[in-house]
């Protein structure tokens, strides 16, 4: 288990130059429904090398049984997991007992979470998401943040933020300081985002003093995307977004906008939209 978290952490330093980015939301007609945001990193599996199958000398005394049974491994190594933070939390009760008030509530944010994982080497194929069943859109509130403390929930979280701040590509990776909003009613839907005063001065600060040696990784992000998909239980009369593409079915949309892009201004990814009456 701890592999696994510690191979997502390496992943997400290393794959935001030839990453794909998705937020699904499914709705019901009661209300209740899916959020998920998937990372696609399958480009980066050739660039990772042995790393999938060893982590690395460094790990642990305690995992070298799990280190060699992962390097025994045969190269054709297929991952398909769902790993629920509740589960986690159950088997951790003692430990976190034992931390602060604000500690505890911090992972109750977390407790309905979900992270999923797939990979398969012969396929060159990687990725993993972070979900949520929400019984009501209402349970969305702070989901970016919530997902922002899920990617780096566990011992790793602490090196991963220096490493963020400490390397030019720090920036390009985003800090999910934005607050995003989802209103979901019988007559339409939207995703509102706000940006709080100081995120709003770091975008600025990315669109207007780009730092020496940034170029490179500007470059290379012009190749991933940000994308959404929103399935509706009614049929789609019109949204805000130009070209978004609409479900033959007339109930999911989808679109997405340039990772760089997105970085600069987080608010391209909001949409409105109305329902056919029905």
């Amino acid at each position: 288990m701890k592999r696994y978290w510690t191979l997502i952490i390496t992943v997400i330093i290393m794959s935001f130059n030839s990453c794909a980015v998705k937020e699904q939301l499914v709705f019901n007609e009661d209300g209740s429904g899916t959020f998920l945001v998937t990372y696609d990193m399958s480009q980066i599996m050739s660039q990772m090398g042995d790393a999938f199958q060893d982590i690395g000398p460094e790990d642990d005394k305690e995992d070298d049984e799990d280190s060699t049974e992962i390097k025994e491994k045969k190269p054709n190594t297929v991952i398909d997991s769902i790993i629920y933070f509740k589960d986690i939390f159950e088997q951790y009760k003692d430990s976190i007992a034992q931390m602060t008030d604000r500690e505890r509530y911090e992972m109750e944010t977390l407790k309905d979470m979900y992270m999923t994982m797939k990979m398969n080497e012969e396929l060159k194929m990687f990725n993993y998401g972070i979900g949520l069943e929400f019984k009501k859109v209402e349970d969305l509130k702070d989901i970016q943040e919530r997902v922002e403390k899920a990617k780096s929930f566990n011992e790793q979280g602490e090196q991963l933020d220096m490493m963020k701040e400490g390397s030019p590509m720090g920036k390009y990776m985003g800090d999910g300081d934005q607050k995003v909003d989802y209103y979901f009613t019988e007559t339409g839907f939207s995703r509102v985002t706000t940006m709080p005063e100081k995120a709003v001065d770091d975008t600025l600060d990315l669109n207007d003093n780009p730092e020496e040696g940034d170029d490179s990784f500007s470059e290379e992000l012009e190749g991933s995307f940000y994308s959404v998909e929103i399935t509706f239980p009614k049929r789609i009369k019109s949204t805000s977004v130009k070209d978004a593409l609409i479900s033959e079915d007339g109930k999911t949309v989808s679109y997405k906008v340039n990772w760089a892009d997105y970085l600069k201004d987080p608010k391209l990814l909001d949409i409105s939209v109305e329902f056919e009456n029905e």
